[in-house]
């Protein structure tokens, strides 16, 4: 009884920590990476800290600084000045030492500064808003680029499952032809070079299977990094092979680089404007306000002596004359990040509308190429059938049987690639336009 509610423990556990889990398409595995992808999490709390950093720079525009601090001084040596001895009854042209001050003294003061103008404390709140929107569609990039990756590891799933599906085929066909080599081998009818040529296809046909295995493997262990899934888990893409060639899809332009580069190189403008207004003026109001006692007991506080107060309030004026180095390397490169934000802002409008075109001209290109691949891959079937036929019959031999054969093997392999390819591209037009 013991073994057996172990047995069950261990079971349950190991059902928790692992699961599988079954895409029927890519827009059921667009949507599970939208809720546990912990890249577009991170994404998240980069928009929460620029939105916090924009209100601190808010803030800041004329928010006040003050402080307060509490002193006790206990002078163990009063320090002894010299004085004309005549003040004190003493003799014209001599002098008398005189110990100054008390030995205890308390001291509380507090104090306050405000910014009345500081243009950099105001640009710097629109440097926050910019930096804000910048977040925004910098988050909206990364998250489309991280679609585009897992669509391609997704479709080269795809693919390898049906060229799976077909080598498995293949290998039945090139065993089947082994077969035959072998009883025409028997029958004195071949030699055994022919029988060696046919053992060779079939064993790459065997080896194509285990290859292609392989690389499944690794394209679901790609998509497992790209989704975040745990390494435990069980992964299944379920969707087939379907035909993709006759669907309409609309392709809409996307302008996510271009306002990017735009909000960079409005960005890049504000902190250049910000970075000269280091050379201008500051203006503050400030205000202070004190107490002292002066004890005559080690005490912090003296009841029997009062407390003097003293308070002051006022402007400033800061004027930098000279800047310093630092700041003027700052301008300077402030000034060039402007000029290349510039240029940028430029290239990716070219950029954008090129990319619109060449999406448009790939799915064009795409299709072209999977009806062309499907009729040759037809016609390589036909021929290797017919060939098969005429090599049991003994009018041709196993060279041209088996050249027929893999040139049927390798058009199903580049229809199968292509047909898929329509459907990544798909899936890429339908990333392009919903993520913008």
């Amino acid at each position: 009884m013991k073994k057996i509610i172990l047995f069950l423990v261990i079971l349950a556990i190991s059902k928790l920590a692992y699961s599988q889990l079954i895409f029927p398409s890519f827009d059921s595995l667009f949507n599970y990476t939208k809720q546990h992808s912990v890249a577009l999490k991170t994404n998240d709390f980069k928009l929460s800290y620029a939105k916090k950093a924009r209100l601190l720079a808010i803030t800041n525009i004329i928010v006040p600084t003050a402080n307060a601090s509490f002193n006790y001084t206990n002078n163990t040596q009063l320090p002894v000045n010299v004085f004309p001895a005549e003040a004190f009854g003493g003799s014209p042209g001599t002098f008398r030492q005189v110990t100054t001050g008390i030995q205890y003294n308390s001291n509380f003061n507090a104090n306050a500064e405000l910014n009345v103008l500081n243009l950099q404390t105001w640009k710097n709140a629109q440097l926050a808003k910019l930096n804000l929107e910048n977040t925004e569609i910098d988050n909206k990039i990364s998250e489309k680029k991280l679609y585009e990756n897992i669509a391609a590891t997704y479709y080269n799933i795809i693919q390898l499952q049906a060229q799976q599906k077909t080598a498995f085929e293949n290998k039945i066909a090139a065993d089947s032809l082994y077969q035959i080599t072998i009883n025409k081998y028997q029958n004195g009818n071949l030699r055994i070079q022919d029988v060696n040529d046919a053992k060779v296809s079939f064993w790459e046909s065997i080896e194509n299977c285990n290859q292609l295995q392989y690389l499944l493997q690794q394209q679901y262990q790609s998509l497992k990094i790209l989704c975040d899934f745990k390494a435990q888990d069980s992964l299944f893409i379920a969707e087939l092979n379907d035909n993709y060639i006759l669907r309409n899809t609309i392709v809409f332009k996307n302008e996510l680089n271009v306002n990017n580069s735009i909000k960079l190189q409005k960005y890049a403008k504000a902190n250049y404007q910000n970075s000269k207004y280091a050379y201008m003026p500051h203006v503050s109001l400030f205000a202070s306000n004190s107490f002292q006692q002066f004890n005559t007991k080690s005490t912090l506080f003296d009841k029997n002596i009062d407390w003097i107060q003293s308070n002051y309030i006022g402007f400033k004026l800061n004027v930098p004359i000279l800047p310093s180095s630092n700041t003027m390397v700052q301008t300077a490169k402030a000034k060039y990040d402007y000029q290349v934000a510039q240029k940028n802002a430029e290239h990716a409008k070219i950029e954008s509308e090129i990319n619109y075109q060449l999406l448009k001209t790939e799915l064009d290109k795409t299709i072209s190429q999977a009806l062309t691949n499907k009729s040759i891959w037809l016609a390589r079937k036909d021929s290797y059938e017919k060939n098969l036929e005429l090599y049991k019959s003994g009018i041709i031999g196993l060279d041209q049987t088996l050249k027929s054969f893999n040139a049927m093997v390798s058009s199903e392999y580049n229809y199968i690639t292509s047909n898929i390819s329509i459907m990544h591209i798909d899936s890429k037009i339908e990333i392009n336009n919903r993520i913008k």
